[in-house]
């Protein structure tokens, strides 16, 4: 009686596929390999016990043929179609593909001359760690393009402004205003006080900056409740609450950097190693921030003096102080509680 048992176990498909294996296997891949070898077992039994099993290795021939449909179907509904409007083609992917993963498969087919930042997905910029599980229109964009350009300037904004607090822990970075191709920053010990920047504290800033970039450190996007994320940026820094206070949002998404957090409203690079190219200078006493050429981002952006310029940012300033507004959140605070007239009447007197 040991001859109608089933087919010998090696032969089986079972035997061929090892436990950790199977383990990873899909439901409709199991059910595929179930009905393979069941179908075989039966079939076996049959040619040995006559006509009386025939109805029943029909029957399994059926769920055969199930299975290898839904495992063909399983296959289908994990592959997204997605569009690259660099080379315009249409090319099918695995469902949670990064764009990064994306881009280094069509890489051979595209005419993208410097390297990449971020991605426009659906017209929508996301970085490169952004994952694709539907449909989509993408096209990679690179520092040459305006929406790239912003992407690099912000995620090297971070850069310094984490090489400013581990440098100086009780310290911030501010981004004043854009001045001379550059950005005119200052490092504030409190709300008032401004560190006094000499040129030794350039080149030691400069090559702290160079040192985070050198090491590739990641750049993680997280996301949590506003009232999570108040708590840890009051943690760091009770100016940066106000903004989180006044978006209304229940979730709020930001960067971090190992320790270090920030908040930016668009996307980022995914690691410091994509910075390659910036400069810091000694600019009427605080710092100037010089980034790439958009024409050409191997080089430096022009530095034309405007002086008359700078003028009328630093006015611009004192009229901030005298309205008690620093930042967006504290406007959005002022309007909340009612005091946008009095700060039009105050801005139409200073004029």
């Amino acid at each position: 009686m040991s001859t109608f048992t089933g087919m010998p176990v090696e032969n089986s498909l079972h035997w061929k596929i090892g436990r950790e294996t199977k383990q990873s296997l899909t439901p409709s891949q199991k059910g595929f390999i179930f009905a393979n070898h069941a179908e075989m077992t039966i079939t076996h039994m049959a040619t040995h016990l006559g006509k009386r099993y025939e109805t029943i290795a029909r029957f399994v021939k059926k769920l055969y043929l199930c299975g290898k449909f839904f495992h063909w179907a399983n296959m289908a509904a994990n592959l997204v179609t997605i569009y690259c409007k660099n080379n315009k083609q249409f090319v099918q992917i695995p469902c949670g593909t990064s764009i990064k993963e994306l881009y280094d498969q069509l890489r051979p087919t595209l005419d993208i001359r410097y390297p990449i930042i971020a991605a426009r997905v659906n017209y929508k910029v996301q970085n490169l760690n952004f994952l694709i599980y539907k449909p989509k229109d993408i096209e990679f964009i690179d520092a040459t393009s305006e929406s790239g350009r912003r992407c690099y300037i912000r995620t090297l904004n971070m850069v310094m402004a984490c090489a400013v607090r581990e440098l100086w822990p009780d310290c911030d970075l501010r981004i004043e205003h854009p001045i001379s191709n550059g950005f005119y920053c200052t490092i504030r010990e409190s709300r008032e006080e401004t560190k006094v920047i000499t040129p030794e504290i350039v080149l030691q800033l400069k090559a702290r900056m160079q040192t985070i970039i050198n090491e590739n450190r990641p750049i993680i996007t997280e996301e949590r409740q506003t009232k999570e994320v108040i708590r840890l940026f009051g943690e760091c820094n009770e100016g940066e609450t106000t903004l989180f206070e006044t978006l209304g949002n229940p979730y709020c998404r930001y960067y971090r950097i190992g320790d270090y957090i920030d908040y930016y409203t668009g996307a980022l690079m995914p690691s410091t190693g994509y910075i390659n190219l910036f400069d810091l200078e000694l600019y009427h006493d605080n710092i100037l921030l010089r980034i790439p050429c958009r024409r050409d981002p191997n080089c430096l952006e022009e530095r034309p003096v405007q002086d008359k310029r700078f003028g009328i940012f630093k006015e611009y300033v004192g009229w901030n102080k005298l309205l008690h507004i620093s930042n967006v959140g504290e406007f959005n605070k002022a309007c909340k509680n009612q005091k946008s007239f009095e700060m039009i009447k105050l801005s139409e007197a200073l004029h």
